[in-house]
């Protein structure tokens, strides 16, 4: 499907995790956004598929918490407007509550 989504419980804190990484030429940016209204896999992966299509995004995890504010993690070979993942949660009919995601780690 041109995405990659977890579907299982995280081992870890979502705010513990640090990935990143560093190819020559590019700035990988990898952030975290709470989605909130998610009720089933197809929901999730409607959200992770059209996240995916964001021009620059390389990689694209979830985790669905029912009822709660599942983890959206989003890695990008270009620097990633907040806004821009906003509006493409908020088009496929979820919300993001933030102002700005979690960096999770920047090179």
């Amino acid at each position: 499907m041109g995405y990659l989504h977890l579907c299982s419980a995280w081992p870890f804190p979502v705010n513990a995790l640090a990935v990143g990484a560093v190819e020559r030429g590019f700035t990988i940016t990898t952030a975290m956004y709470p989605v909130e209204g998610m009720m089933c896999e197809s929901c999730m992966a409607a959200v992770a598929e059209n996240i995916h299509s964001i021009p620059g995004v390389t990689a694209v995890v979830m985790d669905l918490v029912t009822g709660g504010q599942s983890p959206l993690i989003v890695t990008s070979g270009t620097k990633l407007e907040a806004h821009e993942v906003r509006g493409v949660v908020e088009q496929v009919g979820f919300g993001v509550p933030s102002p700005r995601p979690t960096e999770l780690r920047s090179r």
